[in-house]
Parts: structure tokens; sequence; C-alpha cells
């Protein structure tokens, strides 16, 4: 038995066309360790604050940086309009929950405010003392990770999560 062949770290599986019956359709699917990322919810986590946190600072940099905005109602913009991105990313993506959106918004509501607090004291704290509104931005964002995905996990859109037995 030799080294593996490239084709070997794909898994490949015919499907039958539904268009047309009888025509075979080959597809890759992902590497088997990037499926077994994808399935816990901290990957897909992590995914959605990536994406966040690009959407985020490109915001707040354009009103920041390029219109003259001041750093405070910048900083709250970019925070407000990165909400919705995130809320639905995240209930349907990351924790693949199907409850209500309802109570769940509520509580990332709740969330949010504490998220928004904990953002302008460290930002303008961190600017305050010399650093760089994008160090100070990335500083906020890292520490209210940690808490938005336990809060997430554990109480936001936990119902659904636990119903239906995934991570």
């Amino acid at each position: 038995m030799g080294a593996p062949q490239a084709q070997d770290l794909w898994n490949t599986q015919d499907c039958q066309s539904r268009a047309e019956e009888g025509t075979t359709i080959r597809t890759k699917l992902w590497p088997v360790k990037a499926r077994s990322l994808a399935q816990h919810s901290h990957s897909r986590f992590l995914l959605v604050g990536v994406g966040s946190y690009v959407f985020d600072l490109g915001i707040l940099a354009a009103l920041h940086s390029g219109l003259g905005v001041r750093l405070a109602p910048a900083t709250t913009i970019a925070f407000v309009a990165t909400l919705g991105f995130n809320f639905g990313l995240n209930k349907i993506f990351a924790f693949r929950s199907g409850g209500l959106v309802g109570p769940a918004f509520v509580k990332y509501v709740l969330l949010v405010v504490v998220n928004y607090i904990t953002t302008i004291v460290i930002v303008t704290g961190l600017v305050r003392l010399g650093q760089s509104y994008v160090w100070a931005k990335t500083a906020a964002v890292a520490l209210n990770a940690v808490l938005n995905y336990l809060a997430y996990r554990f109480w936001v859109f936990r119902s659904s999560r636990v119903a239906a037995g995934r991570r």
C-alpha cells in the first residue's frame, strides 16, 4: 500500500440529477478534516466572527479614517451595522438554530448592550492610552468573542440546539 493519492483526500459521491434522470453528477466534498471542523459550532462561530470583524472594521475605518467621523460615533455605527449580519449567520450557520427568531433576538439584543458598553469602554480607553483605534477595536472584539460564544451556545441559541442534539 503506497502513499495516499491526492484524490483519496477527497470523498466523492455520485448523485442522481433530479433534473434529468439517469445523468450522474460527480461532486467533490470537503476534505474529511475540514468537514469535521465544520461540524463544530466553535469553528463555524469563528468563521462568522472573522467575517463580522472584517465587515465591522471596514465600516469603522471608512467612517473614521475616510469620512472623518469622530471615533465613538463611527464605532457605534459600525457596531450597529454588523448586528443583523452577525445574528443571522450565527443563528442559521454557526449554531444551526431552528428556534423562533423572537426569543433568540431578545437575548441577542441584551447581549449586544453588554457588547456595546465593553466595546466603547475598550476602544476609547485604549485610544486615550495611546493605542491605535484598530488595535483597540481588535482587543474589544477578542474579549467580546469569548463572552459571545459562551452566551450564544449556552443561552441565546440553546433551546433549539439542545433539542436537536447539535454541538
